[in-house]
């Protein structure tokens, strides 16, 4: 007897641990249900935020590389009119050089060129050799009435191969209205 009723009361007990661990199990598993979705949930909300900052990120970037390419090409038309204006000032500083030297062996070695290498006066008719060298006319002409050779090079030259330097006569013109020369 004590038998039969220890054996059903471990029956019983058996039967009721076995139940409660069976509801334990189903709330466990409704509680991790629930853990996952609310795990599912967050991940989906930080997706969400990830995507709309990554979204944000992208139009920055966007707004910054065009600000970008603006100031280089900004900088590009700054250096372009700096560069325009350095030339402008470096030929009027040039020209301002040539036309108003005040130094006398500056001006000898400026208006070298408009003198005649024979007579070592200012040019009125500057002719050219075939070699380029410039002489007055009339110089060169009785050079070539005693000497069949250029008085530079020492070549054999004719009168009829004198030619008129018309740049070099306006460049004679420029230097003596400008005073930088005297006409002789």
């Amino acid at each position: 007897m004590w038998r039969s009723l220890f054996s059903s009361s471990c029956d019983e007990w058996e039967r009721s641990f076995e139940g409660r661990k069976a509801l334990v199990e189903v709330q466990m598993a409704n509680m991790a249900k629930e853990a996952v979705k609310r795990a599912e949930k967050r991940a989906a909300e930080a997706e969400k935020r990830a995507a709309d900052m990554t979204e944000s990120l992208n139009e920055l970037q966007m707004r910054f590389t065009a600000v970008q390419e603006k100031a280089k090409m900004e900088m590009t038309h700054q250096k372009d009119i700096i560069t325009k204006h350095e030339l402008t000032i470096s030929n009027f500083e040039k020209l301002i050089d040539l036309l108003y030297v005040k130094n006398a062996e500056k001006r000898a070695k400026c208006f070298e060129d408009l003198m005649c290498p024979i007579t070592s006066a200012l040019m009125e008719d500057p002719v050219v050799d075939r070699d380029g060298n410039s002489y007055e006319r009339k110089s060169i002409e009785m050079w070539l009435m005693s000497n069949r050779t250029s008085p530079i090079t020492r070549r054999p030259m004719k009168v009829e191969e004198l030619v008129p330097n018309r740049a070099l006569r306006n460049a004679i013109e420029v230097a003596i209205k400008a005073g930088n020369v005297e006409k002789q």
